[in-house]
């Protein structure tokens, strides 16, 4: 191989270790767009259900005065206790 095909080869593994490298990233950034999907999806999943928890005959166990904010929290925690059970193929810990 001549010193100019060498340097000719350097240059397109350059290219190539760039191009992979760019390829790369836009993969990591994909990933991170349909995670960040996900939680978004799953976050609307338990206000929806704790929606009906909360509209619906589900006893929280709190005081009547304890507030809104405290039983929308337990209607939250109860909503994604319940969708942990009847969904137990989704990850729920990411």
């Amino acid at each position: 191989m001549t010193p100019e095909e060498l340097e000719a080869f350097k240059g397109h593994v350059k290219i190539e270790e760039h191009s992979q490298f760019r390829l790369l990233q836009k993969v990591v950034t994909h990933i991170d767009s349909q995670a960040a999907q996900i939680k978004a999806l799953k976050e609307a999943l338990i206000e929806e259900k704790a929606s009906g928890l909360f509209n619906g005959p589900w006893d929280d166990g709190l005081p009547d005065n304890c507030g809104y904010d405290a039983a929308m929290n337990a209607c939250r925690h109860e909503a994604e206790k319940r969708l942990r059970d009847e969904l137990p193929e989704v990850s729920w810990d990411e």
